[in-house]
């Protein structure tokens, strides 16, 4: 009895509409980092980092602020440093006061080496401070 009904022929059902299935759907936007694609002179490798909202402010006062031959370099020192740091930058870039913004990364800098997360070159713009 049981292989009669396995050969029986079966029954096909066509759908015609899926419509009360995609009802249930909800559409979720997933706000995700930016991922910037960074060249080490260097080593020659390439490197991804995640920039987030508060970096990439920096970066725009970075282009404005310091000059193009050192843009790297201060882009370097702000991806390493503290949201602190990004945060001291920010409000002196947007008070107009460009000069400090560098002294900000001069203190970065000088942090990070301590830290051992930069090496201090000879012809690094950045953590030879006049005044600190």
């Amino acid at each position: 009895m049981a292989l009669k009904n396995f050969f029986k022929k079966k029954e096909v059902v066509e759908v015609k509409s899926v419509e009360p299935i995609i009802e249930n759907v909800v559409e979720v936007n997933i706000e995700r980092p930016v991922k910037k694609v960074v060249t080490d002179k260097s080593t020659k490798k390439v490197k991804t980092s995640s920039m987030n909202t508060l970096t990439s402010k920096c970066f725009t006062g970075i282009e404005k602020e310091v000059a193009p031959d050192f843009h790297d370099e201060a882009k370097e020192i702000i991806r390493l440093t503290t949201d602190e740091t990004r945060n001291e930058f920010l409000k002196y870039y947007q008070e107009d006061k460009g000069n400090i913004c560098c002294m900000v990364l001069d203190k970065a800098k000088q942090v990070l080496v301590k830290e051992g997360k930069l090496k201090q070159e000879d012809d690094d713009a950045f953590g030879k401070p006049f005044m600190l």
